[in-house]
Parts: C-alpha cells; sequence; structure tokens
C-alpha cells in the first residue's frame, strides 16, 4: 500500500504544476477535437474516451488525490487493496463507466468524499464532469439505499445518453490512463 501511496503523491504533486497540467490536457482536448473530427463525427470510442479522458483530467485528479484524513493516506490506495471493489468503481464514474449493479456500497468515508465531489462537480456545471451526467445518479442512489439518507446528493440533473457498463479491469484502465496523463505531462 505504501508503494501505490507514494505513486499517488508523485501524480498529485507534479513539478509542472496543477494549471499547467490543466492547461496541457485542455490544448490536447481542444487538438483531438480539431484533427479527429471525423473519427468523432462518427463516433469512434477510442477517441471519444480519450476526449473524455482529457476533459475530466482536472476531475479524475482531484479524485485521485482525495486523502483519507484519519490514515494519512490516499483514498485511492484503499480502493484498490479493499475487498469489496465499489469505491474502486468509484473511481471510473467520470469516464462515463457506470457501477455494476451487483456493486455493494462500501459507505466509507473516501466513498463519501468521491460522491461530494462529483456531485459538487455536476452542480458547478464543470465541464470535466460531463462523463457523470449518465453514471452519477444511480451509484449515488445505490450509496443511500445502503449507507442511509445523506450518504450521497441525489437528484441531479442527467443528460441524455446511454450508461457504459464495464469490469474492473477496464475500470482499471480508465483510472492508470488518467494517472498517466499527469505523468506525461511532466515531461512536455
Amino acid at each position: 500500500m505504501t508503494a501505490l501511496n507514494t505513486l499517488i503523491w508523485g501524480t498529485c504533486n507534479t513539478t509542472p504544476s496543477f494549471d499547467t497540467c490543466i492547461s496541457n490536457t485542455a490544448w490536447f482536448a481542444t487538438n483531438i477535437k480539431t484533427a479527429c473530427k471525423a473519427e468523432l463525427d462518427d463516433d469512434n470510442e477510442m477517441v471519444t474516451q480519450t476526449l473524455l479522458g482529457l476533459e475530466s483530467y482536472s476531475l479524475m485528479r482531484d479524485a485521485a488525490c482525495t486523502i483519507n484524513q484519519q490514515a494519512n493516506a490516499y483514498c485511492y490506495t484503499f480502493a484498490a487493496h479493499e475487498s469489496n471493489p465499489y469505491d474502486l468503481y468509484l473511481y471510473s464514474l467520470p469516464m462515463g463507466i457506470g457501477m455494476p449493479s451487483t456493486a455493494t456500497a462500501s459507505c466509507s468515508t473516501c466513498a463519501g468524499s468521491l460522491l461530494g465531489l462529483f456531485a459538487d462537480a455536476i452542480q458547478g456545471g464543470n465541464s470535466s464532469a460531463d462523463g457523470l451526467k449518465n453514471t452519477y445518479e444511480s451509484a449515488a442512489d445505490a450509496a443511500t439505499k445502503t449507507c442511509g439518507s445523506g450518504f450521497a446528493t441525489i437528484g441531479l440533473e442527467k443528460s441524455s445518453g446511454a450508461v457504459f457498463s464495464a469490469q474492473l479491469a477496464h475500470q482499471w484502465w480508465t483510472v492508470v490512463f488518467a494517472l498517466s496523463l499527469a505523468f506525461f505531462s511532466v515531461h512536455l
């Protein structure tokens, strides 16, 4: 758990500032919209997911850098080591990947922090929350049913579109992709 915590610390404390990383990913997103317009118009999944990843960078970084204050460690380290994968699934919500129907909410402090972060992003009109518009509501509803009212904000405005589902392995690569963006932005 210590090695993963150290890796995440490096992602959350990059040599280029957070603002520089956001500027870089915004630049990449803008260029993909131009250079890959035909693929985006054709709904090419690889290109649309890459664009969503770039656009959700700031939110994904905020989620990855959420700290469990009681343990003084990143929440992601706990999610990666828990037998209940619910908290790990939460990290895929900003990428438009919905919570599996079989997932049971953990009711952990970290899960509550992530759901709160995501609700704030959606309610604040944060463009990096676009992937959450189809995934947050069901995850928050499941958490509220298991953890009690007030654990998560439900009843947020939804946009149209399909909810994506994926296996844990796909979700892991989504998180790796977002963390890799931070790493590679150091070398730009």
